[in-house]
């Protein structure tokens, strides 16, 4: 844990630090404190910090008082040492090393990629933007369903719908890729500080592809980890999940099977759940571990609109308590900073 320092900086010290000279003093009550998804990573500052619209640093947004919270990583010093930004991602040409169709118009891509990046996308919630022409009006997000460092090799998975789609598909064999990005998930904390506990994934829809990358993340910190798929047919994760002995197949879409999700956390008992679906199967998760006397310690997949990944087109944009949050690059928990005013236009 980090401890406030005692220190208070010297006008010469302050000076050194912002445009304007003034003493940054800290006011940790005055505004709401958010968390960047790059803070203190390679990518740090970014494109927002550069426009002077950071997410952490008040500084930086052109208050003349610090109100972050404090993490070890100065997103000011860094914007000075670094002439402005840190690394930036860019779309770069990749080969499609196979691709297999799992049915209903979703296609599994192996992707070569170099090592660095591949670490890079192992972590839970990690996702890239991809395209199929050199235009970048087609790029589109997808969620990593296992990476492979050793092997120069990522996994994603779509669906065709559109004509973002519907351009990969046509695709031989290269594709443009841009990434790594981390926020594909609510409850990155949970996920990743939970320790020798039970934790159920239920993985449903396209967002079982969420489920690999936290799953190794959770056996990696000594959790015993159960999967429900709560798909009608099989589920395309199901040969990138193989560590995870216990599974369950559940069909989500007839009436009895929230009944039996809700015998099994009856059962099982997990500490947290993480739930991959759509909005409904949170909302109805948390309803159903609330019944059982379960405290709802839930992580899920995300179901915010995302463009650019950087926070600057603004499609990403919420409203809650007053607060403008770009959502695809705050971390965020389930519910916290719910919307109530609605999203912008």
């Amino acid at each position: 844990m980090y401890s406030e320092s005692n220190h208070r900086m010297t006008p010469d010290e302050s000076a050194s630090l912002t445009p304007s000279g003034k003493n940054v003093r800290t006011a940790r009550e005055r505004v709401p404190r958010l968390k960047c998804i790059d803070a203190g990573s390679d990518y740090c500052p970014c494109h927002l910090a550069e426009a002077g619209e950071c997410i952490v640093c008040s500084v930086i947004r052109g208050d003349a008082e610090c109100s972050c919270d404090w993490t070890g990583t100065c997103i000011l010093a860094q914007n000075r040492w670094l002439l402005g930004h840190g690394f930036r991602r860019e779309s770069r040409r990749v080969e499609i090393l196979s691709r297999e169709d799992v049915g209903q118009g979703t296609e599994i891509l192996h992707i070569r990629t170099p090592p660095k990046q591949a670490s890079q996308l192992t972590r839970p919630g990690s996702f890239v933007f991809v395209r199929g022409r050199p235009e970048g009006c087609y790029d589109t997000p997808l969620a990593v369903v296992k990476a492979f460092p050793g092997r120069r090799e990522i996994v994603l998975a779509y669906t065709r719908l559109g004509p973002k789609t519907k351009t990969l598909a046509a695709c031989k064999n290269e594709i443009w890729l841009r990434g790594p990005y981390w926020n594909g998930i609510l409850g990155h904390q949970l996920v990743e500080s939970v320790h020798g506990e039970r934790v159920i994934l239920i993985l449903s829809g396209m967002a079982q592809v969420c489920g690999p990358n936290i799953a190794r993340t959770l056996l990696r910190n000594g959790n015993k980890v159960s999967i429900i798929y709560g798909t009608k047919g099989y589920p395309f994760v199901a040969p990138y999940l193989q560590e995870v002995p216990a599974a369950y197949f559940i069909n989500l879409a007839r009436p009895s099977g929230w009944r039996e999700i809700r015998s099994l956390l009856q059962q099982l008992r997990p500490y947290c759940v993480f739930s991959g679906g759509n909005d409904e199967q949170h909302a109805l998760l948390k309803k159903n571990m609330t019944d059982l006397a379960l405290e709802p310690r839930i992580a899920t997949s995300k179901t915010h609109k995302m463009c650019c990944g950087e926070g600057i087109c603004g499609a990403c944009i919420t409203v809650a308590d007053g607060v403008q949050i770009r959502t695809c690059k705050t971390r965020l928990a389930p519910g916290e900073w719910q919307s109530n005013e609605g999203t912008r236009p």
